[in-house]
């Protein structure tokens, strides 16, 4: 998945995490060590939201989960900004998205 984002985003993957990382860390934690880096290897700001946006409206839930994530390094948002940045994966059709969603609202500012 890294692979296919990083050339879509045109990103050089070399500098990013690689598999022997990756496969040390739990596959449910894997999201977020990925949207962290996806994060810091995008400037500038607006084209993080434009990607943010994409990721958010992606068909495959790893990529909607980078975009849920992304809300949490968001520190700075008030709760009320965060309920509603989270508004539309607390709705989504999969499980793990809307839970992903409840911890990304409760992440303390």
């Amino acid at each position: 998945m890294l692979q296919n984002l990083s050339r879509n985003l045109s990103i050089d993957a070399a500098y990013g995490p690689h598999n022997k990382q990756l496969a040390a860390i739990k596959p449910m934690q894997r999201h977020r060590f990925i949207a962290a880096w996806l994060h810091d290897a995008i400037k500038p700001q607006r084209q993080r939201d434009r990607v943010a946006r994409a990721f958010a409206t992606h068909s495959i839930d790893a990529v909607r989960r980078c975009a849920v994530v992304w809300l949490e390094f968001l520190l700075q948002m008030s709760l009320a900004k965060r309920l509603k940045g989270v508004r539309l994966f607390a709705a989504d059709v999969h499980f793990g998205m809307r839970e992903i969603a409840w911890m990304a609202r409760c992440t303390p500012p």
